[in-house]
């Protein structure tokens, strides 16, 4: 016995006459007419198309809650930490000989940490290259888990899925990002 493999076309042409019978009995067709593909007037996509993400949570509102949340912890760690310019609190310096970063030293290690932070938070609150800002937090993420405090590594990741969220999709409609797309568009 031999098997025959259906063609596009004969699948159409099945499925246009199974509607043809299924409208002859009376009963009401699923799909609308503009639901998707139509052979000889008779609609062959029974199928919805499911509502986008988008349209429930829109990506400015979750861009903007992301980057709200997360400027207030980067902007306290960095003042708490700040000393006069661009100086550091002998803590942190003294913290950051523990760390073992490779390839910096400690007071290197801290200055980058505690006016990073800073600046980071001031990109975010304005939405300035919020991708990159996105990346450069998911790599401080890493640095964090891998050499810093790797026993924090829970907090550390819901951190990072939040980087990755503004590396991924950026910060919304409602930052200079998003104006300067829309500008070119």
């Amino acid at each position: 016995m031999r098997l025959r493999t259906m063609s596009r076309e004969d699948f159409s042409r099945d499925r246009c006459v199974a509607l043809h019978l299924h409208r002859g009995c009376g009963m009401v067709d699923p799909a609308p007419a503009s639901a998707g593909l139509r052979h000889r007037g008779v609609d062959m996509d029974s199928s919805e198309q499911p509502a986008k993400a988008e349209r429930f949570l829109p990506d400015w509102i979750v861009g903007g809650v992301i980057r709200a949340s997360l400027i207030p912890s980067l902007w306290h760690w960095g003042r708490v930490n700040a000393d006069v310019w661009p100086g550091v609190m002998p803590d942190t310096i003294a913290a950051a000989a523990i760390w073992n970063i490779p390839l910096l030293s400690a007071g290197q290690s801290a200055q980058i940490a505690v006016w990073g932070a800073q600046l980071v938070a001031a990109m975010l609150l304005v939405g300035f290259l919020t991708r990159l800002v996105g990346l450069v937090l998911l790599l401080a993420c890493a640095v964090h888990v891998f050499w810093i405090l790797p026993e924090a590594w829970s907090s550390a990741a819901v951190f990072a899925a939040a980087s990755f969220y503004l590396f991924a999709r950026g910060g919304g409609a409602l930052s200079i990002d998003g104006a300067i797309i829309a500008t070119l568009r």
